[in-house]
């Protein structure tokens, strides 16, 4: 027996060439282009269509903070995060691994 339910959402990152504000459009449909249609800015007003850029940008253009060159394919965990083993017994140090019989 599952113990979730999942839809697929698709998400465009939109930002307006005028005033350079940012916001998303959400849709549940795989075929909708939002490229054809009409779209005003929030934050100014501007109406404009949207240029629909490759979706394979690297992270280093998207986030001028980022010092990385991978692409959005490397954006996604292999798997679940270790989590580490830190001992909550009293009188030990916050953050040490825990190495107590107890467990």
């Amino acid at each position: 027996m599952s113990l979730f339910e999942s839809h697929l959402e698709y998400i465009f990152h939109n930002t307006c060439s005028l005033c350079k504000y940012y916001w998303t459009y959400a849709s549940m449909d795989p075929k909708f282009q939002i490229d054809r249609g009409e779209y005003h800015c929030p934050n100014c007003g501007a109406r404009g269509s949207v240029h629909l850029e490759d979706h394979r940008v690297t992270i280093e253009k998207e986030n001028f903070f980022s010092g990385l060159t991978e692409t959005s394919t490397d954006w996604f965990p292999t798997g679940p995060a270790e989590v580490p083993n830190l001992c909550l017994c009293e009188g030990v140090e916050e953050g040490t691994p825990c190495s107590c019989e107890d467990l």
